[in-house]
Protein backbone atom coordinates (compact mmCIF):
# COMPACT_ATOMS: atom_id res chain seq x y z
CA UNK A 1 0.00 0.00 0.00
CA UNK A 2 2.66 2.38 0.91
CA UNK A 3 4.71 1.73 -2.25
CA UNK A 4 1.60 2.89 -4.13
CA UNK A 5 0.82 6.28 -2.27
CA UNK A 6 4.66 6.82 -2.48
CA UNK A 7 4.01 7.73 -6.19
CA UNK A 8 4.34 11.45 -6.50
CA UNK A 9 4.19 11.68 -2.76
CA UNK A 10 6.66 11.96 0.24
CA UNK A 11 5.60 9.74 2.25
CA UNK A 12 7.15 8.89 6.19
CA UNK A 13 6.90 5.51 7.71
CA UNK A 14 6.75 5.24 11.87
CA UNK A 15 7.40 1.85 12.23
CA UNK A 16 8.55 -0.60 14.42
CA UNK A 17 11.16 -2.59 12.13
CA UNK A 18 13.94 -1.04 10.32
CA UNK A 19 12.70 -2.50 6.83
CA UNK A 20 13.30 -0.36 3.44
CA UNK A 21 10.85 0.43 1.44
CA UNK A 22 11.98 1.65 -1.77
CA UNK A 23 11.20 5.88 -2.25
CA UNK A 24 9.73 5.76 1.40
CA UNK A 25 11.32 7.08 4.53
CA UNK A 26 10.75 4.81 7.36
CA UNK A 27 11.87 5.25 11.06
CA UNK A 28 11.90 2.66 13.42
CA UNK A 29 10.54 5.11 16.62
CA UNK A 30 8.81 1.60 18.48
CA UNK A 31 9.59 -1.51 19.30
CA UNK A 32 7.15 -4.37 18.91
CA UNK A 33 6.10 -5.97 21.89
CA UNK A 34 6.81 -2.84 24.22
CA UNK A 35 3.43 -2.58 25.04
CA UNK A 36 2.80 0.80 27.46
CA UNK A 37 6.35 1.53 26.80
CA UNK A 38 6.04 3.04 23.74
CA UNK A 39 4.24 5.73 24.58
CA UNK A 40 7.06 6.97 25.74
CA UNK A 41 8.68 7.12 22.51
CA UNK A 42 5.06 9.26 21.50
CA UNK A 43 7.15 12.86 21.74
CA UNK A 44 9.35 11.67 19.64
CA UNK A 45 7.17 10.91 17.35
CA UNK A 46 5.48 14.38 17.34
CA UNK A 47 8.83 16.12 16.84
CA UNK A 48 9.03 13.78 13.51
CA UNK A 49 6.17 13.94 12.70
CA UNK A 50 5.63 18.08 13.23
CA UNK A 51 9.06 18.35 10.98
CA UNK A 52 7.61 15.82 7.98
CA UNK A 53 4.65 18.33 8.69
CA UNK A 54 2.09 15.69 6.47
CA UNK A 55 -0.80 16.69 5.08
CA UNK A 56 -2.39 13.04 6.26
CA UNK A 57 -1.67 10.74 8.89
CA UNK A 58 -3.12 7.51 8.92
CA UNK A 59 -3.15 5.24 11.66
CA UNK A 60 -2.68 1.37 9.85
CA UNK A 61 -4.40 -1.01 12.16
CA UNK A 62 -7.04 0.77 14.12
CA UNK A 63 -6.25 -0.28 17.99
CA UNK A 64 -2.18 0.50 18.04
CA UNK A 65 -1.96 2.53 15.15
CA UNK A 66 -4.87 4.48 15.24
CA UNK A 67 -4.51 5.46 19.35
CA UNK A 68 -0.38 6.61 17.62
CA UNK A 69 -2.01 8.55 14.29
CA UNK A 70 -4.18 10.16 17.27
CA UNK A 71 -1.38 10.87 19.34
CA UNK A 72 1.16 12.49 16.47
CA UNK A 73 -0.32 15.87 16.57
CA UNK A 74 -1.42 15.57 12.61
CA UNK A 75 -3.48 18.22 11.20
CA UNK A 76 -5.76 15.20 9.48
CA UNK A 77 -5.96 11.84 10.60
CA UNK A 78 -7.14 8.54 9.32
CA UNK A 79 -7.24 5.20 10.13
CA UNK A 80 -7.77 1.48 8.16
CA UNK A 81 -9.38 -1.65 10.03
CA UNK A 82 -8.29 -4.35 8.21
CA UNK A 83 -10.87 -7.28 10.81
CA UNK A 84 -9.08 -8.49 13.50
CA UNK A 85 -8.53 -4.87 15.08
CA UNK A 86 -12.45 -4.31 14.98
CA UNK A 87 -13.54 -8.22 16.08
CA UNK A 88 -10.68 -9.37 18.01
CA UNK A 89 -9.18 -6.66 20.02
CA UNK A 90 -12.22 -5.30 21.81
CA UNK A 91 -12.75 -9.30 23.21
CA UNK A 92 -8.96 -9.11 24.10
CA UNK A 93 -8.85 -5.73 25.64
CA UNK A 94 -8.49 -5.28 29.12
CA UNK A 95 -10.97 -2.82 29.23
CA UNK A 96 -13.73 -5.98 28.39
CA UNK A 97 -12.48 -8.54 31.37
CA UNK A 98 -14.26 -9.29 33.74
CA UNK A 99 -13.14 -8.22 36.78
Amino acid sequence: MVEHFSKGNDLLVISTTEDQIPGVRVEPLFTRGAGFRNLLRVPRMRKVVRKFDPDVVHGHYLTVGGLYAALSGGKRIVGSAWGSDVYVGPVKSWRSAPF
